[in-house]
């Protein structure tokens, strides 16, 4: 019922505040519609209805940033992409675990859907850090406001790559490489910016920290596993 009357005003507030000549309100409310959704999936048991919500999500929020000029909306752009790369690296995540419920391995179907979330999430949050760049590169110091997204971007790239389903070895080693470089990098900035603030990566620095010693013993040992 809170979800069905949220969604009625805000529907009737979107009718009203269109975006031609209301943006930043049309934004909002796009926006919280997708918490809207968010907040209702978070409480639902269905995995693949869970999927379903975030899909709603992903589609209005990527109608609404094809609709935006970067130049003018920067910073709303911004914040787009990182919902929307969210919104596929939670539809990932509920797809593993249905592949996990079955108790049995991934048909050759879900693979491919699971690969193309994750790589749709990767897309958008690289799409976030490019946006961060000057001149082709990003800052040695992010500002206040952008480091923690900018360093968890990064961070959910990393675990991402590492998710990815292939047989080949050679391939589950690149992905793994891919993110044993984006950990080191993380490892590197905060260890070069001790005056960042302990809360903004303090937690995901642990891990960092983690997958950076252990993932080298695990490609090795996938390449000295039987083909």
């Amino acid at each position: 019922m809170v979800f069905l009357e949220g969604q009625k005003w805000l529907n009737i507030s979107k009718e009203f505040y269109v975006l031609d000549g209301h943006v930043s309100n049309h934004v909002e409310i796009l926006q919280d519609m997708s918490q809207l959704y968010k907040m209702l999936a978070f409480f639902d048991e269905d995995f693949e209805r869970r999927c379903k919500m975030h899909k709603r999500r992903v589609d209005m929020l990527t109608e609404l940033l094809v609709e935006l000029n970067p130049q003018h909306y920067l910073l709303v752009c911004r914040q787009l992409m990182f919902e929307i790369a969210e919104a596929y690296n939670e539809m990932v995540d509920l797809k593993l675990a249905i592949v996990d419920e079955s108790g049995g391995h991934p048909s050759v179907h879900a693979v491919k859907k699971i690969n193309t979330l994750i790589n749709q999430s990767i897309k958008f949050f690289q799409s976030f850090i490019d946006s961060l760049k000057h001149k082709g590169a990003l800052p040695e110091k992010f500002d206040e406001d952008t480091v923690r997204p900018a360093l968890v971007a990064h961070f959910y790239i990393a675990r991402l790559y590492s998710k990815i389903i292939c047989a080949d070895k050679q391939a589950k080693v690149e992905n793994l490489k891919k993110s044993l470089d984006i950990h080191q990098y993380l490892v590197k900035y905060c260890d070069t910016h001790p005056e960042m603030p302990e809360k903004a990566f303090k937690e995901e620095l642990g891990i960092s920290r983690e997958m950076a010693a252990l993932l080298p013993l695990k490609m090795d040992k996938i390449m000295m596993s039987e083909p």
